[in-house]
């Protein structure tokens, strides 16, 4: 658990735990990294790598019962939406270091002020997508390891703190 600062009414300063949860997951895979000769490429074709992890990224949701809208090209991301509105998450997967075959997956979602501020943290469903991500990713073969982290470090496989797994402290 670690500790924000937020103003109250009065312009003080007020400690408000927020839940440090792990969202992104950094893998080791043997995932396709070449990114396409951009001459002759048609224009709605994929300019990023990344389509096959974003494939097995939306397999894992659905398989852990989600709906989900995607994968789409958002460059330089693949993206993967489950949920609406106030309550959806959007899921990124990209390159990260593609000589070293490092990859990212995070899932993340939109939070106004006001909603901050009443309390309203994360989406219902986003334990569902971690859990659905997790348990998938960790079938796949292509997936050579994996480190989660409420943050991203610059080097997610060198020498830093990380987690096992999303719900792991």
């Amino acid at each position: 658990m670690i500790y924000t600062q937020v103003l109250n009414r009065g312009g003080k300063g007020v400690k408000s735990p927020v839940d440090d949860m792990n969202t992104v997951v950094a893998i080791l895979g043997d995932f396709d990294a070449t990114f396409p000769d951009l001459k002759g490429l048609p224009h709605d074709a994929d300019r990023v790598p990344g389509r096959d992890l974003a494939n097995v990224v939306a397999s894992c949701l659905r398989q852990g019962g989600l709906a989900i809208v995607g994968p789409e090209c958002e460059e330089p991301f693949f993206a993967v939406r489950c949920g609406s509105g106030r309550e959806q998450v959007k899921v990124l997967c990209y390159i990260y270091k593609p000589k070293a075959g490092v990859w990212v997956v995070e899932a993340g979602w939109r939070q106004r002020v006001l909603d901050r501020l009443r309390g309203r943290g994360k989406p219902q469903g986003l334990n569902a997508v971690l859990a659905s991500l997790h348990e998938g990713l960790m079938r796949e073969p292509r997936v050579r390891e994996m480190r989660w982290f409420a943050k991203l470090p610059a080097d997610p496989f060198g020498e830093v703190e990380f987690r096992l797994g999303p719900f792991s402290n």
